[in-house]
């Protein structure tokens, strides 16, 4: 009964760091180059360039739109945890 939870638990664990990883890499790239300071400079909003100011928020939205196309694909609604442990695991590596 255990190994029926603790693998796709694993599997969700494995999927968020690799992807939190991936994420914190893009992001700073992006803040080395100056792409996220034009982009929260021409945002069309005042909130939308608070979102990208914000690495949880910015984490969890982009996360969450790729987890919205990979559901269409797959089933599993597991991966619908990923975006916030995605997002928790990238703050923690931007401090």
């Amino acid at each position: 009964m255990l190994e029926l939870i603790a693998t796709p638990i694993l599997e969700l664990l494995i999927i968020a760091t690799f992807t939190a990883l991936i994420i914190t890499s893009i992001l700073i790239v992006a803040d080395k180059t100056g792409i996220r300071n034009w982009a929260m400079l021409y945002a069309p909003s005042e909130f939308i360039s608070k979102i990208i100011e914000c690495n949880f928020c910015l984490t969890h939205h982009v996360v969450a739109t790729f987890i919205a196309g990979v559901l269409i694909v797959d089933f599993d609604f597991l991966l619908l945890f990923v975006p916030l442990m995605t997002a928790t695991i990238t703050s923690k590596l931007m401090k």
